[in-house]
Formats: structure tokens, sequence, C-alpha cells
């Protein structure tokens, strides 16, 4: 992630006060500093965040404790609320208990520092003070997606909703996403156990650059079914995608979506990585 100030004669006065031999002008040019460059930090977090796909936002005040009434989930089946999340930074996800009434959200502080010399300051240096505040901004990002993909993972380990298959080594294939579809249909039901009325259903996939190379591999390789083993079945038929969805596959270089699935490669994933730990 990039944070760039602009070199603006404000911008300039103002990184000089932070390094003013006054103390009460250095302070408020400080104040004066978090102020305007706080929400712009904030939303790079969000933008330059993986996360932040598969996460909501639950708004909350400074010292507020946020809850969420359990009562709106009320006569869900055993089981259907399930909630995991962390008690400090960097803690083992858990599976907490609540009474079906309120449940408090545990939050905690993502912090960061840096420091650099006062005279880098009062002589206007913005390269020094916009490379300190990108190297904040950047530790808390990775603090930020650890500890929210290691919730996520956890949630997913633990759901017994793992599309299993037996193979040491599978590369992707249609099918797959197929049945990852299906699976999903499946989970999305109504509260009597149905259809539910929601269009909710596969709607993003996070995958390894290697599924990734897999799916370019489909602008110039036959499609299809894979058994267990990655073998082909012996009345398998080999057979090629539409020109028009290979040709867009080919023109750049991959695709982003196939069936309406969003696909998001992610370098943490894949074997040995820090998201996937070796079968």
């Amino acid at each position: 992630m990039k944070l760039k100030l602009k070199n603006t004669a404000e911008q300039i006065e103002l990184v000089k006060a932070m390094g003013s031999r006054d103390t009460t002008v250095a302070v408020e040019a400080n104040q004066a500093f978090a102020a305007f460059l706080g929400p712009v930090v904030a939303k790079v977090l969000m933008q330059a965040a993986t996360a932040s796909a598969i996460y909501t936002d639950l708004p909350y005040d400074e010292d507020d404790r946020p809850s969420i009434p359990l009562d709106l989930w009320f006569d869900g089946g055993e089981g259907y609320v399930t909630t995991w999340s962390q008690n400090v930074a960097g803690g083992l996800p858990t599976s907490t208990v609540e009474g079906f009434s309120e449940m408090k959200v545990a939050t905690y502080r993502l912090d960061s520092a840096v420091s650099f010399l006062k005279r880098y300051a009062r002589r206007g240096r913005l390269d020094v003070v916009s490379k300190a505040v990108e190297r904040m901004a950047n530790e808390v990002l990775v603090k930020q997606e650890r500890n929210a993909w290691a919730v996520a993972l956890k949630t997913l380990a633990e759901s017994g909703n793992v599309l299993n298959t037996d193979e040491t080594t599978v590369t992707f294939t249609l099918d797959i996403l197929n049945r990852l579809m299906t699976q999903v249909k499946r989970i999305n039901r109504s509260y009597a156990g149905g259809t539910t009325t929601d269009a909710y259903g596969l709607t993003d996939i996070f995958v390894s650059p290697e599924v990734k190379e897999d799916i370019r591999s489909f602008a110039y390789q036959p499609v299809s079914i894979t058994t267990s083993n990655n073998t082909l079945p012996a009345n398998n038929v080999l057979t090629n995608l539409p020109d028009a969805v290979r040709e867009d596959i080919y023109r750049n270089a991959g695709t982003q979506e196939i069936y309406g699935v969003t696909i998001h490669d992610l370098i943490e994933l894949g074997p040995n990585q820090k998201y996937q730990s070796p079968l």
C-alpha cells in the first residue's frame, strides 16, 4: 500500500509545525495532522484489505462495547447461530457461547509506531513523513488481515462444509466450481428448512495463484471432469469451452468471473503458505 502527501504549501507548513521546538505548537500540529490523515488511512486500509470482501462493518462509538441482539435469529434451529471471534489481537479464534438475548462483541486495538528525527519535520521533508505513515499503515494492514482471515478460516475448518476431494493435488475444474455452487444452495435454507426467498448463492471464491493458473489454462486446454485420483474416467470426452470464453481468457491473461462467480487470488493461499497448512 502506497501513501504520498501532496507537496502543497499548507501541508509543508503543517509538517514543519509538527517539528516545532514549541511544545504547544507541535502538539496542536500533530493533532491536526492526525485528524486530517486518519480518515484517509482508514479508507485506504479498507480498499487495500482483502478481508473486507467477506466482512461487514459494525459501527460503534469510542469506548462503547458493541453487541448484536440474537433474538433477530431466534427459531433458526439448533446450531443455526455460531459465532467465531478473537478476544485479543493474534489470539486463537474461539466459538463463543451466548444466551439468546444479546451477544457482546469483543474488540481490541491494533497499534503501530514509528520514529524519525524532528529535524526532518522542521525542514518540511514530506517524503520522510509519507514513508513513516506508509510504514505504520502497512503494519496495521498486515495485523488486520491476519486476524481477520484467522477467524474466517477457523470458521470454515470447523463448519463441516468443506468440499472434500481425495487427491493430494487437485487441478481446478469447472466440476469443482459446479459442486461448490450446489453445496452453497444446500447450506442456504429458509427457517422452515426449505427453499429460501433470498437470492444468495456462491458469489465469490478466494483461490491461490496456482488455481488461477489452472483457470488460465482453460484458454488452451480441453476442459474435463476428473476422478478422485485426478485421472480421466474411461467414458470421459474432452471438451472445449465456447470460443468466446476461451478468447476472453486468452486476451485478459485469465478471467475474473466464471458462471457469475467472482474469482479473487490470494498470495497467502497455496501449498505451505500463511493461510494454508500442508495436506
